[in-house]
């Protein structure tokens, strides 16, 4: 205040440049005040600091406290450089757009200028704040046909926002031109085509506002069309269960990600519970079992964490095999499976559905009676399942035991042409359905020689059907 003082007495304060900056940069109003009071009387075209400033008033200008934005106009307003006005303009109209609808007089004088600023402009970040503005002022103030040429302006700029390149800008010009359509929806018709392209949009953002626009563009005269492309999209779309199953399996590609055994169980959640999905589901797992060395890859913290999917993936593989598209090459890549980098309790589950899916290899091989192909079969599975043998793991390895078991007893039937397919399908027969996890509760306690009604403390620690895992 005191430089101030001095400075309206003649003397020369250039020299405490840096200073007033840094009160103009105070959060205390009071102090800021001060500082672009002396600003306003000391800047000039030539000063050098002015180029800092730019950042600092442009802050002030955007803030949420209006005492601050008017503070920092009025004294941009005593020193701005066409350096400061080039770099803050779109500030300063983001302004003149918020005093519209409380001042509408000033939206007629605003639409001229801004009109020419659309025409001259290539600054796309520019010429959609300015487009912005003169929706806003168009619709506080009485469109009649004298504002027919600014509306076509604005939609056939939008029209070249949304045909480029940049999602964002694409996203941010269909937003105008719904803002245009409430008044305006003649003018936004005749850019249909461009609007029914996006429809065909990677973005689910910009396909979901383009369908937001189609609603209101519709006329006598294009319903035809528009309903048509629609019926195509419904015809192509999945549903959201579809959609899900698709996240969680690019989830699983996250490098580094922590949450494989959530993502694994629901996986196998919806699956179970979703049966129009299944063949859906089933797709995708295949996929991620043939190219498990790529879910493998990594640091054993990272194989730990992700390997939880493959789980889930052999066992719906497994479970739903009939929709296995190509069987032989799922097996053969689990029966390929690295033991010595897998956990031994996924391993379990491996040998588990690699019983179910030769089990359905060699019901379609009996049925043709091609002994070839079962010969070879049983060949594959004995040879592969001895490293299944060799596992550590307790479990996998006695799962692996059991199998070559029953694959010696088949192998031997096989050699005097018996078909016993049949009775290897019994093994896995039976539906797995889903199970609330509160539904044991619910189940009441049986009366007989056990005593259970005398013990109910073992029935309380009893697990519940829903927290089983599959296997």
């Amino acid at each position: 205040m005191t430089l101030t003082m001095l400075q309206m007495l003649g003397y020369d304060i250039s020299w405490a440049a840096f200073n007033i900056i840094e009160v103009m940069a105070s959060t205390k109003y009071t102090e800021k005040r001060i500082g672009y009071l002396a600003a306003a009387q000391c800047f000039h075209d030539t000063t050098e600091v002015l180029m800092l400033t730019t950042n600092l008033i442009r802050k002030d200008l955007n803030s949420s406290n209006m005492y601050d934005s008017g503070v920092a106009l009025g004294g941009l307003s005593c020193f701005v450089t066409p350096d400061l006005a080039r770099d803050l303009a779109s500030d300063i109209v983001n302004l003149f757009g918020a005093l519209v609808p409380l001042e509408p007089r000033l939206g007629k004088k605003l639409l001229e200028p801004l009109t020419n600023l659309i025409n001259s402009t290539s600054a796309m970040s520019l010429l959609y704040e300015c487009i912005n503005t003169v929706i806003a002022v168009l619709i506080s103030i009485s469109a009649g046909g004298d504002h027919a040429a600014s509306i076509q302006l604005c939609v056939q700029k939008l029209g070249v926002l949304i045909e480029d390149s940049d999602q964002n800008l694409k996203y941010l010009g269909l937003l105008a031109m719904g803002k245009i359509l409430q008044t305006h929806p003649k003018a936004v018709q005749a850019h249909k085509d461009i609007v029914l392209r996006c429809l065909d949009d990677k973005d689910e953002s910009i396909r979901l506002r383009s369908l937001d626009l189609l609603y209101g563009m519709v006329s006598k005269k294009n319903i035809m069309e528009i309903v048509k492309k629609l019926m195509e999209h419904v015809e192509s779309a999945e549903g959201s269960h579809y959609r899900y199953i698709s996240v969680l399996v690019e989830l699983t590609k996250v490098e580094g990600t922590k949450h494989g055994a959530k993502i694994a169980e629901q996986i196998q959640d919806v699956t179970v519970r979703v049966e129009s999905i299944r063949h859906f589901s089933v797709s995708q797992m295949a996929l991620l079992v043939e190219n498990a060395h790529i879910l493998l890859a990594g640091s054993a913290q990272q194989r730990n964490n992700i390997s939880e999917v493959l789980l889930a993936a052999a066992w719906i593989c497994g479970e739903y095999s009939q929709h296995v598209r190509n069987v032989p090459s799922v097996l053969e890549s689990m029966l390929r499976a690295r033991t010595s980098v897998m956990s031994g309790h996924i391993l379990s589950v491996y040998v588990q559905n690699i019983g179910k899916l030769y089990s359905t290899l060699l019901s379609k091989a009996e049925e043709e009676d091609d002994w070839d192909a079962i010969e070879s079969l049983d060949n594959l599975m004995l040879s592969k399942l001895a490293d299944f043998e060799l596992a550590e793991h307790l479990e996998a390895q006695e799962r692996a035991c059991t199998l070559m078991s029953i694959l010696r007893v088949v192998e031997a039937a096989h050699a005097r042409r018996e078909k016993i397919a049949t009775d290897i399908a019994k093994l896995y027969e039976g539906e797995l359905n889903p199970v609330a996890p509160k539904a044991q509760r619910k189940v009441p306690v049986p009366d007989g020689p056990c005593g259970l009604e005398e013990r109910p403390g073992i029935v309380k620690r009893t697990p519940l059907l829903g927290n089983r895992t599959y296997a």
